[in-house]
């Protein structure tokens, strides 16, 4: 990539219009002087790079034939067949988890499951372009394994002031909704719908929605033809994975599983004008009973992409965004974190300076 001058798209489709705008305020207000173009290499980092991606999706709309070509969705679809066996023993400990007669603890399930669903993050191909990038490890055996790795953990808490009450339905509510926010496609997608079912078998909610992307983005999230390649692609992957995928399916049919993709997730914008930008998505999500955002880049949203002190909390870097309780699953990418207590933040800069 070379500093030009960022263009106007190509089309006004979908959110094109948004982009226009958005392109003249950050020409107008962010950069010093009107000589000064706004640039890839001046312009806000997370601004830029999602506009490359909105390009990019720009230029083959205005063709002919390609304008509903997927040109990620080789790779993608490729990191899911490189994972099979992890995949399958991810149905495996699943299917034995979710049973009624379950012979593991549920708090040891739902704190395996959902740090599986951290580590399938680390299978993220916008950092590779592409390339392949096979995890040698099974993300349920990485929840014990990788625990050193890991620099918060709030899933105890998590457990016991969100899931608990969720699972006995302390509120009597008739419909609960647990939301995530998806990220990567393949394997990773593969765990989260491993978190969503289990979610439902175990009786934590009621109706699980995940949320994906409307256009090919970052290389490697999840679009609607991803999720539905996925289920398929799980019913024949193997003797637990078929279990699994059939019972997706049926999730599906009743509407207990339901994918979403509002364009807002599509945007730059950090999460806390989510009710200034997407003000119907942000009223939906306050009927939610826990929301989770998978990833790197939802987590640079959520706090602004900002350079924070390593100790200011999780929630002021949020600055204010709350539609509903919520929970981040990260494996880092880039530089920006908050939240890290004092004692995490000497134990790693001490491995850092010791190399």
């Amino acid at each position: 990539m070379t500093d030009k001058a960022l263009c106007n798209l190509c089309e006004d489709r979908l959110d094109g219009r948004k982009w226009r705008e958005m392109l003249n305020d950050m020409r107008t207000g962010i950069m010093p002087n009107d000589t000064e173009e706004l640039t890839y290499f001046k312009g806000p980092w997370l601004f830029v790079e999602c506009f490359l991606y909105r390009y990019i999706y720009s230029a083959f709309n205005i063709t002919n034939h390609l304008g509903q070509m997927d040109y990620f969705e080789e790779s993608k679809k490729k990191n899911f067949m490189d994972h099979l066996p992890q995949i399958e023993e991810s149905a495996a400990f699943l299917m034995k988890i979710s049973a009624k007669d379950a012979p593991v603890h549920e708090l040891f399930g739902i704190n395996t499951i959902l740090k599986s669903s951290l580590w399938g993050n680390r299978a993220d191909m916008s950092l590779t372009g592409g390339d392949d990038h096979t995890m040698k490890m099974s993300s349920i055996a990485a929840s014990s394994k990788l625990a050193d790795f890991v620099l918060i953990d709030d899933v105890n808490e998590l457990i016991c002031k969100v899931l608990g009450p969720l699972q006995i339905n302390e509120k009597k509510l008739k419909n609960r909704r647990v939301d995530i926010v998806l990220d990567n496609a393949g394997v990773e997608l593969a765990g989260d719908l491993v978190l969503a079912e289990f979610l439902l078998a175990r009786g934590f909610a009621d109706k699980v929605i995940v949320h994906g992307k409307a256009i090919p983005w970052f290389v490697s999230d999840t679009t609607e033809n991803d999720f539905n390649w996925v289920v398929d692609q799980l019913k024949e992957a193997g003797p637990e994975s078929t279990k699994f995928g059939e019972q997706l399916k049926k999730r599906i049919e009743n509407m207990e599983i339901i994918f979403k993709c509002d364009l807002f997730w599509i945007s730059p914008h950090p999460y806390y004008i989510m009710e200034k930008e997407a003000p119907e998505l942000f009223e939906e999500l306050t009927t939610s009973s826990l929301l989770i955002f998978k990833g790197d880049l939802n987590y640079r949203k959520l706090v602004g992409d900002r350079d924070w002190d390593l100790d200011t909390s999780f929630k002021t870097a949020c600055r204010g965004f709350a539609p509903c309780p919520f929970f981040a699953l990260r494996t880092l990418k880039a530089e920006t974190v908050a939240g890290l207590s004092a004692a995490s933040i000497d134990k790693n800069s001490t491995k850092t300076t010791r190399g």
